[in-house]
């Protein structure tokens, strides 16, 4: 049973926002926005909640990330995009 827990504790990685991972791991918003293939200032709207990035920059900052800031997470509970009337 320990040996499970184990297994299943250590396959989970820590997630956190965007703006969480950038100030954890000290990485510039111009620098991550540049590895993103993006401008800073969309990462600033990301983070201020302003825009929500495509599913395609979402999943290349997942991928930046090592998957610690999610598609789910920066895009929305259900990753669909919400309309307001």
């Amino acid at each position: 049973m320990l040996i499970i827990c184990v297994y299943i504790c250590t396959q989970q990685k820590e997630q956190m926002t965007l703006r969480e991972y950038l100030t954890k791991y000290k990485i510039s918003v111009e620098t991550f926005a540049t590895r993103c293939e993006v401008s800073g200032a969309a990462i600033w709207h990301y983070m201020a909640g302003r825009r929500r990035p495509t599913r395609k920059i979402a999943q290349r900052i997942e991928k930046e990330s090592d998957g610690i800031v999610t598609v789910t997470q920066l895009r929305g509970e259900d990753g669909r995009r919400r309309h307001t009337i």
